[in-house]
């Protein structure tokens, strides 16, 4: 990998220095953490560095975030909004975000999915003139809507599912048939206990 610098005398680019002067360029063989010891001789305006590998690289932890349209998300198109970011399943590949009691009319919902509250890197639907993924409301109503994402694949899906308003349950032994349980949190969860949950993408409440 190649890394360049410049020194300069008392921060300004024509003092010694001159902003045309080519970059000093140094190399390191193999990707990961360094030292970095820079020497420069002030007589010859010379520059020397040492690198001295500390570790193997290290990859960040990504946080996802979900950005749309204010009516499903809160916010219009902030990709600042904590509120949305994304919570991480225990197969440490899907991202899940689940907001409740949405007041929806009949139409399309617009969203995508970026990465560490900016627009450098996100995902939506490639079909989409704008690259956007939408979410489609059939009809005026309250919704629930997760949100899913995964990051190994760059899938985006969301599913909106008709808010619990009549205290609809459902008995242990039939969840027992059932292989997809989120809280409302948008966590997997493998023993649900009392509570309202996102089952097979319906909205249970178990008592």
């Amino acid at each position: 990998m190649k890394n360049e610098l410049k020194v300069l005398k008392n921060h300004d680019w024509y003092t010694e220095v001159h902003p045309e002067k080519e970059n000093y360029v140094f190399k390191v063989e193999e990707t990961g953490t360094y030292d970095v010891t820079i020497q420069f001789n002030a007589n010859n305006f010379e520059i020397n560095v040492k690198t001295t590998k500390t570790g193997d690289a290290v990859i960040g932890e990504k946080t996802w975030t979900v950005v749309g349209f204010k009516a499903i998300l809160g916010k219009n198109w902030d990709q600042t909004a904590i509120e949305n970011d994304m919570i991480k399943q225990e197969d440490n590949v899907t991202y899940i975000l689940t907001k409740t009691n949405l007041t929806l009319a009949l139409g399309t919902y617009k969203y995508k999915i970026c990465a560490n509250h900016g627009w450098a890197e996100n995902y939506g639907d490639d079909n989409d003139s704008e690259g956007n993924a939408s979410v489609f409301i059939t009809r005026d109503g309250i919704y629930d809507l997760t949100f899913t994402f995964n990051q190994a694949t760059k899938e985006v899906s969301a599913t909106a599912v008709p808010s619990v308003t009549d205290g609809i349950s459902q008995i242990a032994s039939d969840i027992k048939t059932k292989k997809v349980i989120f809280n409302l949190q948008g966590q997997r969860i493998s023993a649900p206990k009392q509570g309202v949950y996102i089952i097979n993408g319906k909205k249970v409440v178990l008592k």
